[in-house]
């Protein structure tokens, strides 16, 4: 499913936004900004990341409501609320703009099936939460008690993926999964929300953080207390300081689903269906565990600004 646009377009005429919930003061949406601004440049087109600071997804929806007034070629949505930016895309549908989805997909029962027939870029969600609940098996025992530290609570994204988790280890070993919501804006206040639920839960087995910023925190905690190799440590998305906890063996691994390629690949979906005519299509973007194993390999990336 797609608008309207014009195939065969010249490339300096074409136009794409790529609408996000947060902004490059976030790690992941900084990785992001970065493919979408690259693929730009190689492309020949004017590509632009577009978002609030984070996460407001009432700005999201104003902000999409004026990509659409532009009038681009194309846009690719993070589609965090159906029921905050499903007018805005059906416009831009109206109007016969190309729209494609990209890294979130929040389908409520009543999504317009032009929207849910819309192509995707990403992964899912849930099936992240399991496989990061598959890569602490070999470090929590049955019964385990397992927190999954939310950082954003406002991005369903967040909530799907401990709720992945949290089914999984259930199902697997019984495990009780508990969510803990650390909003903290600074790393001695993230450091003092984990270390509270800690107190309270000392037989916690495993903390899953689903950014790096709280996977610093976590590891950094395993670390302050002793609990290093007692307490599992595993998460999403790459940092320097995420790796740098892996390489020591701190942290056991994290989830990269490749931002940069999230943003790279939007505007390349975009670029097809404008230049040539192509149908947009759905782009899987992984679920790579990053280890001690694997961690030198992927360490360059993430120097260069394009892993997470």
């Amino acid at each position: 499913m797609f608008g309207g646009g014009a195939a065969n377009a010249q490339n300096e005429d074409l136009k794409f936004f790529v609408n996000f919930i947060g902004g490059p003061e976030i790690q992941f949406f900084a990785v992001v900004k970065r493919g979408v601004e690259e693929a730009g440049r190689d492309l020949g087109v004017e590509a632009i990341y577009s978002a609030p600071k984070c996460c407001d997804i009432n700005l999201q929806a104003q902000i999409l409501k004026s990509n659409v007034a532009a009038q681009p070629d194309g846009i690719a949505v993070e589609f965090n609320d159906p029921k905050a930016l499903s007018r805005p895309i059906l416009d831009a549908l109206d109007d016969g703009i190309d729209v494609i989805l990209v890294n979130v997909q929040n389908f409520a029962e009543e999504t317009d099936p032009r929207i849910k027939a819309l192509a995707y870029v990403g992964q899912d969600e849930f099936t992240s939460g399991a496989k990061v609940g598959a890569g602490l098996l070999p470090n929590v025992e049955q019964g385990a008690r397992v927190v999954c530290q939310n950082p954003g609570p406002a991005q369903i994204v967040q909530t799907v993926r401990c709720d992945g988790l949290k089914g999984f280890l259930e199902a697997e070993i019984g495990a009780t999964v508990d969510t803990l919501v650390n909003r903290a804006t600074t790393p001695a206040e993230g450091m003092a929300v984990l270390d509270s639920y800690m107190r309270a839960n000392p037989d916690t087995a495993a903390i899953v953080s689903l950014n790096p910023e709280t996977g610093t925190i976590a590891c950094r905690w395993a670390e302050d207390n002793d609990k290093v190799g007692e307490v599992a440590i595993g998460g999403y998305d790459a940092s320097p300081a995420v790796l740098d906890c892996i390489k020591r063996g701190i942290t056991s691994f994290t989830l990269v689903q490749q931002a940069y390629a999230q943003g790279y690949l939007a505007v390349v979906n975009l670029y097809m269906r404008a230049k040539y005519g192509m149908t947009p299509s759905d782009m899987n973007t992984g679920t790579l565990l990053v280890t001690q194993d694997n961690a030198a390999e992927f360490e360059p990336i993430v120097e260069s600004g394009r892993g997470g």
